[in-house]
């Protein structure tokens, strides 16, 4: 939700003994649960090392390429996962028996970034400059695509450094989404802000900040 959370540490654990996961990039815990996701170059794995009944489960294609390193994403509610099975794919399966939910759904450009709405209740999937809304249990889109970026673009300066496009910010309680849209270069960077309903037919609201958005 954006807010600070704060974790009571035991004083009393003095050993961490390692676990083995399988896979060898990005290792992390799916949710609140035990389960661990890591990846190769074409698969995402979840394992269960804490829970020696635990179902063996199959691999799930996620593809990935050199420079370019998107994690499979699990719902807040650990009941979803997505990945790319292609670098122009997307796809949504059940998390605790990784069976597809949807097919492959196919876009035009790479999937460069997706998300989970802090709500599960929506998917954003960004594809170059725009972003798409989908409902993850079915793949179905429910909005979009909005303009969201651009996806990358360097500062005019001596170090050349790159700045990436910014994610979009979601309100639950009214279900909108806001994107920003950076334009101009170096101290002529402004932002476009849109917000838009995922639940009316409305038009979007718009408003511009001075400055350049992260």
């Amino acid at each position: 939700s954006g807010d600070n959370i704060a974790f009571q540490v035991d004083p009393l654990t003095s050993d961490i003994s390692p676990v083995s996961v399988e896979g060898w990039s990005g290792p992390r815990l799916l949710g609140g649960s035990s389960r661990i996701i890591s990846k190769t170059w074409d698969n995402a794995i979840i394992t269960d090392p804490f829970n020696k009944n635990a179902p063996k489960l199959p691999p799930v294609p996620h593809e990935m390429a050199e420079g370019d390193w998107l994690d499979p994403v699990g719902s807040p509610s650990e009941d979803v996962l997505a990945t790319r099975p292609k670098l122009r794919q997307l796809q949504f399966w059940d998390a605790k028996t990784l069976k597809p939910l949807t097919p492959a759904i196919n876009r035009d450009t790479g999937v460069s970034s997706m998300s989970f709405t802090s709500d599960g209740k929506y998917f954003r999937a960004y594809y170059g400059d725009g972003m798409t809304i989908f409902e993850p249990r079915t793949g179905q889109k429910v909005a979009g695509p909005f303009a969201s970026g651009p996806y990358q673009y360097f500062r005019s300066s001596p170090e050349s450094y790159a700045r990436y496009r910014p994610n979009t910010a979601y309100d639950a309680a009214t279900e909108r989404i806001a994107c920003f849209e950076n334009t101009g270069v170096a101290d002529e960077l402004r932002c476009t802000v849109t917000i838009h309903s995922l639940i009316e037919n409305s038009e979007p609201v718009e408003l511009r900040l001075p400055v350049h958005c992260y």
